[in-house]
C-alpha cells in the first residue's frame, strides 16, 4: 500500500496570524490616515465659521473620537476585505482631497 502522499500544508495558526497582523495594520496605520484627512478637510470647513485656531482644536479633539471608533469599527467587521477598503480607500479620498484644496483656499 505505501505511504499516503502529503502535501505541504502550511500551520492552521500562520493563515490567521497574518489576517489578524493585516486588520492591526489596516486599523491603526489607515484608521490614522482616514482620521488625519476627516479632520483636515473639517478643520478647513470650520475655518470659514470660526477662528481657524479655534477650528483646528475643535476638530482634533473629536479626532480621537473618530479615530477610536475606526479602530473599534476594524476590529468589529467580519470581512477584511471591506476594513482595507474603508480605511485605505477613504485615507486616499480624504487625504488627497485635503491636499488638493489647500492651496485653492490659502489663495
Amino acid at each position: 500500500m505505501g505511504v499516503p502522499h502529503r502535501t505541504a500544508v502550511s500551520p492552521p495558526g500562520l493563515f490567521s496570524a497574518l489576517k489578524l497582523i493585516s486588520r492591526i495594520l489596516a486599523a491603526v496605520v489607515g484608521g490614522y490616515l482616514l482620521s488625519a484627512g476627516l479632520i483636515t478637510l473639517a478643520a478647513m470647513a470650520l475655518g470659514f465659521t470660526m477662528a481657524q485656531s479655534e477650528a483646528v482644536v475643535l476638530v482634533s479633539m473629536l479626532g480621537f473620537l473618530l479615530y477610536l471608533a475606526v479602530l473599534l469599527w476594524s476590529f468589529a467587521e467580519r470581512r477584511l476585505w471591506r476594513v482595507w477598503a474603508v480605511t485605505a480607500g477613504g485615507a486616499a479620498a480624504t487625504v488627497g482631497l485635503a491636499l488638493w484644496l489647500a492651496p485653492l483656499l490659502a489663495g
